[in-house]
């Protein structure tokens, strides 16, 4: 019985080797054949056609475009051809992006330039330099990123390529959103904006104006967020009637802030929606955050713990690091609200070290003044601030990070930390000089709101009078179109008649 089971088990072995040596036969034997692709084409041709070849494959090939790369760069040194060097060593760049091994498909899309002509092949220039852009953003150096993004677009600008020349200003202009430099964005995403109207494509036009408006947002410029924010929804509109998750978002946002829950419960209700329908991973996750936010300021606390976890899975399968953060930031200052204050250190801390890692300035701004919230606290209670130190390390660090980034809201918190830093430590000069710092700066931010208000006004007031004025000037100016147009017609009447009396008489 025993020898027989063992002879089973020997033929099912050996079946299994020759079924596994055949495969990997045809396997090797199917690679060979695509590597001696193109027999009747030789010399600079064939590395063309080789090259073109691998640039159509699936991702999923990322080995076999490996091999016909790494063989047209040899084929290109031995015939001393660049651009068949260019072409190969674009292709390994992309292999290596898809095995994940960005550093090698840095280094050899940067190889790849140095054999490109500065005045000839733009288009594989500005390809190439967009390319390592969106690498070195994977990786969070976002100053190289921009760098690479720049140069791209003065390459598209110069191809006069109306199309690339918008997405890659729209891309240098995400780039400066990360960083936290606002005004910086929409200078670009405006320039980006003012291309997609041109080529009437509507999608990139509602992309431009969502993003100028999450801009306005952050620097706090609500009003003009929301203008935006609606501008893009009705441009959406044209060609989605669902309307979009994150135009919905938010606009809800901006209610949030007003504080009408209502709307931006309707709002984050719609967009959630949307998402589901339409399977918007993002979309849902972002409408789970602001779900949190909404019961956060209802003071709902554990069901904004909720929905921020929720949120929290989403753009973990996003691999968003920058949202994580700030969902750590947002769950921690839950845990402060509630008194849980070691557990709100534990969420602070993990968001600004993500954040300092990942250089996401905001929040690790935003990660500082909640920290330095805590040991404020500590020190109020304590009736002695025992690291008033670190405290001050903390608050100058996240002023500079605010100073830097332009963070307006973020820069008020500081000024009123500092107050109460001072005041815990019995320094009322120091505590009364930030105070009043605090208070001019929220006075200045609401003198300038209203400045812009009468500035929206005044400038609404004149479109409408300009357009009256231009209305009653059409009207004026058809009247005497008619008035002319009258005399015209009397006056060939009396022409003609004149002229047929003329031959009457004679006749006559």
């Amino acid at each position: 019985m025993s020898a027989k089971f063992y002879s089973i088990i020997r033929n099912i072995i050996i079946s299994s080797l020759l079924t596994t040596v055949t495969v990997l036969a045809i396997s090797f034997q199917d690679t060979s054949n695509q590597l001696n692709l193109f027999p009747n084409i030789i010399g600079n041709a064939k590395i063309d056609s080789l090259n073109s070849y691998a640039s159509r494959l699936k991702n999923s090939d990322s080995d076999l475009r490996m091999q016909i790369g790494q063989q047209c760069y040899s084929l290109s040194k031995s015939n001393d051809y660049k651009l068949g060097i260019v072409q190969s060593l674009k292709n390994i760049s992309k292999s290596y992006k898809l095995q994940e091994k960005t550093d090698s498909a840095i280094i050899t899309g940067k190889k790849a330039l140095t054999f490109i002509d500065n005045n000839e092949n733009l288009e594989l220039s500005a390809e190439l330099n967009s390319s390592i852009a969106g690498l070195y953003t994977s990786y969070f150096q976002f100053d190289s990123a921009y760098t690479y993004y720049n140069i791209a677009v003065g390459k598209a600008i110069k191809l006069k390529d109306s199309t690339s020349v918008p997405n890659l200003l729209h891309s240098s202009g995400l780039i400066r959103w990360r960083q936290g430099k606002f005004n910086k964005a929409i200078q670009l995403y405006k320039t980006s904006l003012r291309y997609n109207e041109k080529l009437g494509v509507d999608s990139l036009t509602v992309k431009s104006l969502n993003n100028i408006g999450a801009a306005y947002y952050h620097l706090g410029n609500k009003e003009l967020a929301l203008e935006y924010y609606i501008n893009a929804s009705e441009v959406r509109r044209r060609y989605n009637s669902s309307g979009s998750p994150v135009i919905d978002n938010n606009i809800g946002l901006v209610y949030l802030d007003l504080n009408d829950t209502l709307m931006a419960f309707n709002y984050f209700e719609s967009a959630l929606d949307i998402a589901k329908k339409t399977n918007h991973t993002l979309g849902e996750g972002y409408s789970y955050l602001n779900f949190g936010d909404l019961y956060f300021k209802k003071k709902k606390y554990s069901m904004a713990i909720e929905y921020y976890n929720k949120s929290k899975l989403h753009y973990e399968k996003l691999n968003d690091i920058n949202a994580n953060a700030k969902i750590l930031n947002k769950i921690g200052q839950v845990y402060f609200e509630t008194n849980q204050t070691k557990l709100a250190e534990t969420k602070f801390l993990g968001a600004y070290k993500k954040s300092k890692v990942n250089g996401l300035k905001l929040t690790q701004t935003e990660s500082l003044i909640n920290l330095c919230r805590i040991q404020i606290l500590h020190g109020k209670n304590e009736k002695k601030l025992s690291n008033s130190d670190d405290t001050r390390k903390k608050l100058d660090l996240a002023f500079e990070l605010a100073r830097e980034g332009d963070f307006v809201n973020s820069t008020l918190k500081i000024f009123l930390l500092n107050s109460q830093f001072y005041e815990t430590l019995k320094d009322y000069k120091n505590s009364l000089k930030y105070h009043q710092n605090y208070n001019n700066l929220k006075d200045s931010l609401f003198n300038e709101q209203r400045i812009r208000i009468v500035s929206n006004t005044k400038s609404k007031y004149d479109a409408d009078r300009k357009e009256k004025e231009n209305s009653n000037l059409k009207y004026v100016n058809n009247i005497q179109k008619l008035e002319i147009e009258n005399k015209q017609k009397v006056s060939n009447y009396i022409i003609t008649f004149t002229i047929f009396s003329f031959f009457l008489i004679i006749y006559l």
